[in-house]
């Protein structure tokens, strides 16, 4: 990954390191600001991308576009 790369450490170390900081920052914003960072609702849509491909992002931005306040 190009954060490993970066900092001349495995994948799996970067990896270890990325989650430890997303912990750290979710643990931040909740004391700082009151966020519930894994708190979806906030939002009119969540598009998940881990395993689609650019064409299904794009096909399920259009769609919740075209169906925002409906």
């Amino acid at each position: 990954s190009r954060g490993a790369k970066r900092e001349h450490i495995s994948a799996e170390a970067a990896m270890t390191k990325n989650g430890q900081r997303d912990n750290d920052d979710a643990i931040r914003y909740a004391k700082t600001y009151g966020l519930d960072v894994n708190d979806t609702s906030i939002y009119n849509a969540v598009i998940h991308s881990d395993t689609r491909s650019v064409e299904q992002i794009v096909n399920s931005l259009v769609h919740e576009l075209q169906t925002y306040g409906r």
